[in-house]
């Protein structure tokens, strides 16, 4: 009887060291993806400092996107909070925040959704009642001051009102939608307003003048 040396032995034992090999190996590398993940795992409490997972109110899982950290914060429940874009997650400073957010209550509705451009809010801004339906709509200049506002009938989805704004945010003419008149009021330096209202056809209803003070 003569024996190979050095030849392929593929007998029942050898078969199942290979097995039990890849075995470990699967095993490892789904560990490995298990810690990994975890890892990017935060807690916080409800002012948004770290605290251990049995204290905390949100917690935030993460993934780096070149130079970007894709966010998702979630309720301590799992139902998510918001989602976004961060240049650090050094602080909860809102000067990280870039890029499009959305937010949602409690129950997992969405109730705001816009952009933020090194933490100032740009552009469109749509906010939603509990329900789930657009309520408003606001445009912000690009240094973050609101400029204008739409405001609308959750039941009905009809515009209600119609706002633009100072530098302060303060309302400075607006446009009230009723069923059969259209407002318009006009408010100038100091107290004085002035409210000017007309029917579906056009015609002044109403023009006066009152004072705020």
């Amino acid at each position: 009887m003569s024996t190979k040396c050095g030849g392929n032995f593929d007998g029942p034992a050898h078969v199942a060291i290979r097995f039990m090999s890849k075995l470990y190996i699967c095993i490892f590398i789904c560990f490995f993806h298990f810690f990994s993940f975890a890892q990017d795992r935060t807690y916080y409490n409800i002012h948004w400092q770290p605290v251990k997972r049995r204290k905390a109110k949100f917690y935030r899982e993460y993934t780096k996107q070149d130079s970007l950290y894709k966010v998702e914060d979630h309720y301590s429940n799992g139902v998510l909070f918001r989602t976004g874009y961060r240049t650090s997650l050094e602080s909860e400073c809102y000067l990280h925040r870039v890029g499009h957010f959305v937010f949602y209550s409690t129950s997992g509705r969405k109730q705001r959704e816009g952009d933020y451009e090194r933490g100032k809010r740009i552009g469109l801004w749509t906010y939603y009642d509990s329900t789930g339906v657009q309520v408003i709509r606001k445009q912000y200049y690009a240094n973050g001051h609101l400029h204008r506002g739409i405001y609308y009938n959750a039941f009905s989805g009809l515009v209600t009102d119609e706002k633009e704004y100072d530098d302060l945010e303060r309302a400075t003419r607006e446009l009230k939608y009723g069923k059969d008149t259209i407002s318009i009021i006009s408010k100038y330096s100091g107290d004085t307003t002035e409210v000017i209202s007309y029917f579906s056809n056009g015609v002044i209803s109403e023009r006066r003048l009152k004072d705020t003070a």
